[in-house]
């Protein structure tokens, strides 16, 4: 199977500090604007402007991880 980086803009913003703090994933770095994130072979980068995206997840995972940050999203798309 091959996987494929997707990167969507879900929201105006998100509030990176509330994600942190909810996401129990291993987090690589991190600073006020973005997070990213790291396991095996999958990645996740989530920014502040709203944007997610995700390399390695199949669409049951990655629809998982959208409703995960959902709740700090301001004005979802």
């Amino acid at each position: 199977m091959v996987s494929k980086a997707r990167a969507l803009h879900l929201a105006t913003s998100i509030n990176i500090t509330a994600c942190r703090n909810a996401l129990s994933k291993e987090l690589v770095f991190s600073d006020r604007d973005e997070l990213f994130y790291s396991d095996a072979s999958r990645y996740l980068y989530v920014f502040r402007y709203g944007v997610v995206s995700y390399f390695g997840y199949n669409q049951a995972e990655a629809s998982q991880l959208l409703m995960e940050i959902k709740p700090f999203c301001e004005e979802w798309r």
